[in-house]
């Protein structure tokens, strides 16, 4: 490249005389002004500085690793809601499973104890409406429930059913010792204030070792005692027979309730269940069955999900809302 020509310096006296207007001497120029750490070769070419570019705040871009967590976090909610419910629906129909029970409580497998009573006839007044209670025998009953049924849950306005509001239905002596119950052909259903059992086979049910039992409860103590009962507990049932009749006059249907219990094993169809006043309930084996562990933690857990994550929306829609 050939050297640029540049015009010699002039000096202070012949720029005076050809400047066209009044010069100001170098020496008072500002210092400050005159960048001297600066050089600039003309001959050079420059790249252009790059234009200053910045993402806005509100369009950022989600990183990759937060939409896979989040991804991860929706997929993982689904999962255990659906192994919640999935466990829930299997272990309510395995729950009260009594067929691979093969340890027996000697005391279960004893016939009950009926003897005299010295109790007397009472009243038990219920919801304005009095009811003769009397007693016929002290009652001891062991054995193994196969079967429950809440007569008040199907319809809680029957004083019958509130008065006797669960029915056990219960197996000792031959019936445990022999396995029967462990039989797939075998089965224990109530319906109607009746339980009925049928099986296949040598093996049979003895009907003197069964009973379906109506138990009544004057306590509220005892009758707490009856919850957590289920299929497979092996319990002891402490009371008295009674029969209950209603002595308020003019009572509605529903309020009118006439039990006469059976007092002997031998019997059967419509009379043969035990009407118990129940004093005392003692379990004297739990039935272990795993169904019946899950079933107890998985639905209180699935609940409580359901309703933390019905406040969680709730939340999130209201505070959408605010201005």
């Amino acid at each position: 490249m050939q050297p640029t020509n540049f015009p010699s310096p002039m000096n202070d006296e012949q720029a005076q005389r050809t400047s066209p207007v009044p010069f100001t001497p170098t020496t008072d120029i500002e210092p400050a002004r005159v960048n001297t750490h600066v050089t600039f070769d003309p001959g050079k070419i420059y790249p252009p500085e790059p234009a200053a570019y910045s993402v806005p705040a509100e369009i950022e871009p989600e990183k990759p690793k937060t939409k896979r967590l989040a991804r991860l976090g929706r997929l993982s909610k689904k999962a255990v809601y659906l192994l919640l419910v999935g466990v829930v629906v299997v272990t309510f129909f395995t729950k009260n499973n009594y067929r691979g029970i093969t340890a027996i409580s000697q005391a279960a497998i004893q016939a009950p104890q009926q003897t005299a009573t010295t109790a007397v006839p009472f009243t038990y007044n219920f919801q304005g409406v009095s009811y003769a209670v009397t007693p016929l025998f002290n009652y001891q009953l062991y054995g193994m429930v196969v079967s429950r049924h809440d007569y008040i849950s199907d319809d809680s306005s029957l004083a019958d059913n509130q008065l006797f509001p669960t029915d056990l239905c219960m197996i000792w002596g031959q019936n445990l010792t022999s396995g029967v119950y462990r039989e797939s052909s075998t089965t224990f259903t109530q319906f109607d204030r009746f339980c009925n059992w049928q099986w296949q086979g040598d093996t049979q049910v003895i009907n003197e070792d069964a009973s379906n039992n109506h138990l009544m409860f004057t306590s509220g103590a005892v009758k707490r005692q009856l919850q957590g009962i289920g299929s497979g507990d092996q319990i002891k049932i402490t009371g008295q027979l009674v029969d209950v009749e209603t002595i308020t006059p003019n009572v509605p249907p529903k309020k009118f309730v006439s039990r006469h219990s059976s007092t002997t094993r031998t019997d059967s169809g419509d009379g043969a269940c035990e009407d118990i006043l129940v004093s005392s309930i003692v379990v004297l084996q739990k039935n272990s069955n795993l169904a019946k562990t899950l079933y107890r933690f998985c639905l209180p857990t699935l609940g409580l999900l359901i309703v933390l994550n019905v406040v969680f929306w709730w939340l999130k829609a209201n505070r959408s809302k605010k201005p």
